[in-house]
């Protein structure tokens, strides 16, 4: 039997297209509001969408975690926002979008030097 690939290159295809509009829709927001307001609007925006999500699939976190992973997901969150959107509002989109890019490469690396994740 043939597998299905029909939703894995649409899941591609969707992911490619968010990767590739996100740097100018940042940066159009960025220059719109200004760096801190941007700030604040995407922190407000992925929890709108990320709260949910949790209720809808379930608490799978210990709850020794908790304070853990909400100081390290506000602290992150934060830092990496605001690193992206001044770069944003002092950079063309491009440039931009090659700094956004890295952040797949930012999460390896500080697994590496944590130990949680071999080379």
């Amino acid at each position: 039997m043939k597998p299905n690939y029909i939703l894995p290159i649409a899941a591609l295809g969707v992911a490619v297209l968010i990767w590739g509009i996100v740097p100018s829709l940042i940066r159009s927001l960025t220059l719109e509001t200004g760096p801190a307001d941007s700030v604040v609007i995407r922190m407000f925006t992925n929890a709108a969408f990320c709260l949910p999500l949790m209720f809808f699939v379930g608490w799978r976190i210990e709850k020794q975690d908790w304070l853990r992973l909400l100081a390290l997901a506000c602290s992150c969150n934060f830092g990496y926002y605001f690193g992206s959107i001044l770069a944003f509002a002092n950079l063309s989109a491009g440039a931009g979008g090659r700094l956004y890019a890295t952040n797949p490469r930012m999460i390896v690396g500080l697994a590496i030097a944590i130990g949680q994740e071999r080379l």
